[in-house]
């Protein structure tokens, strides 16, 4: 997942406007626009320390482009049982999706499920931060 894509969808996961979270990270509504459209990455680490925190999330979260976050978020939100289970959960998806078995609109859906769960997980690992 992109930089971009996770500020977005952070953003929709807390339901803020572009204007809001701009505001929060304190940047400009168009700079975060063309963060999450993909058009560029900030220049400087302080805009990925202003936005990890406004999320509450860590920076390395934001800065790092891997496959492994569906893992990662399923470690916060449930432990090492949780990543075990979704290396397991990712594993069985992909032989899915390379047996050529799944229709594209089926393999979609599920994508989109995983991808909710996934922001589920965030949500909850901020409110059990923010609650200790």
């Amino acid at each position: 997942m992109t930089f971009g894509e996770k500020l977005k969808n952070l953003r929709i996961s807390i339901d803020k406007t572009q204007g809001e979270a701009a505001d929060g990270i304190g940047i400009s509504r168009r700079a975060l626009q063309q963060y999450e459209m993909g058009e560029t990455i900030p220049r400087f680490d302080r805009i990925y320390e202003q936005a990890a925190k406004y999320y509450n999330v860590p920076v390395e979260f934001l800065k790092n482009e891997s496959e492994d976050d569906f893992k990662k978020c399923a470690e916060y939100g449930y432990g090492a049982k949780g990543k075990k289970q979704a290396e397991e959960l990712a594993n069985e998806i992909a032989g899915l999706f390379a047996g050529g078995e799944l229709s594209e609109e089926d393999a979609d859906k599920i994508m989109k499920v995983m991808e909710e769960a996934y922001w589920e997980i965030k949500i909850r690992k901020k409110n059990k931060d923010n609650n200790t």
